[in-house]
């Protein structure tokens, strides 16, 4: 297992190195990085699919967290395309208009999976490189752990290996109380149902919400297109779902997972550094921690460009 803290100087190296190109090849890059959007049918509900590189580029499917979208992962997506990788970025359960289930019970992490291994069927994929971020990173420990002979390689950003979480959440004071902290804001403990969670942080024009996210460190602009989005009819209570799925004795049955791994951490709420060091416990693989200083929680947002150069840097490691 390797740690690296990765500095502003190697940032800026890697940065130049990767998107330095000639005006024709930039040219060129940016025809094939040119994002469509498919609609994809899977266990009856219908997903919006963001697509961007060759069809015969390297697959990696790309899991957005709460409270994102697949449009979270664009300024990442760009910068992998350009070096020739295919991204597949779906709207997941929740997210997409045409997959949002009202009733709670169809949102579960084995009903995730098989969303995102159905969308992976559906366009041909018998193998691919996986990474998520938050609730997405969760999903993808899973779907390696579950599914090694068809994930090539993972990249885990900013939530651990989910049998990591559930241990220091049962046994760790500390992270007992971040992951408290969240809890609080959502009103997991003081309202029963998604709906009414859901209503609680939409009042006053979802007030509630944007505050939760702004001082969650999400810049303003991306704070009010994400409030926006799931201020649509049933967007929100889907979103909010994905936490009532979570179950820690579910997570802690998350097996070891056997392919190279990349995990990618930061400061900020719901984990702390022991949780985070924990996760090479559940690694039987090559495997590689960088922590990003000054970048808060939502880094896909916040900081892409110290992002891209170290997932580029893995897929290279893993061909």
């Amino acid at each position: 297992m390797t740690e690296k803290i990765i500095s502003r100087r190697d940032f800026l190296i890697l940065t130049s190195a990767l998107l330095t190109t000639s005006v024709t090849g930039f040219s060129s890059a940016r025809d094939r990085a040119s994002p469509n959007i498919r609609k994809i049918e899977v266990n009856g509900l219908v997903f919006d699919v963001t697509m961007a590189g060759p069809e015969e580029g390297r697959p990696i499917l790309l899991l957005h967290g709460f409270p994102q979208s697949a449009q979270s992962w664009s300024a990442v997506s760009e910068v992998l395309v350009r070096q020739g990788f295919r991204t597949i970025a779906p709207d997941q359960r929740g997210y997409s208009k045409g997959a949002r289930p009202t009733d709670v019970s169809a949102y579960t992490f084995k009903a995730f999976m098989s969303d995102a291994l159905g969308i992976a069927d559906a366009l041909n994929l018998s193998r691919f490189d996986l990474s998520g971020f938050g609730m997405g990173a969760a999903l993808s420990w899973m779907i390696a752990a579950a599914q090694p002979d068809r994930v090539r390689s993972l990249m885990a950003l900013r939530f651990p290996h989910p049998a990591a979480f559930a241990k220091a959440v049962r046994e760790d004071p500390e992270q007992q109380q971040e992951w408290q902290k969240i809890e609080n804001k959502m009103n997991i403990n003081t309202l029963a149902s998604v709906e009414a969670r859901a209503a609680a942080q939409l009042e006053n024009d979802a007030a509630p919400f944007r505050r939760f996210l702004l001082d969650s460190g999400l810049p303003a602009a991306i704070t009010e297109k994400y409030v926006k989005r799931l201020q649509e009819p049933g967007a929100l209570a889907g979103a909010l779902s994905w936490h009532q799925a979570i179950s820690l004795d579910e997570f802690a049955s998350v097996p070891v997972v056997t392919v190279p791994t990349l995990f990618v951490w930061s400061e900020g709420p719901a984990l702390t550094a022991r949780t985070a060091k924990a996760t090479a416990n559940y690694v039987n693989a090559e495997y590689e921690e960088r922590f990003l200083q000054d970048v808060g929680h939502f880094f896909l947002e916040t900081a892409p460009q110290e992002i891209a150069p170290l997932l580029l840097d893995h897929l290279n490691m893993t061909k």
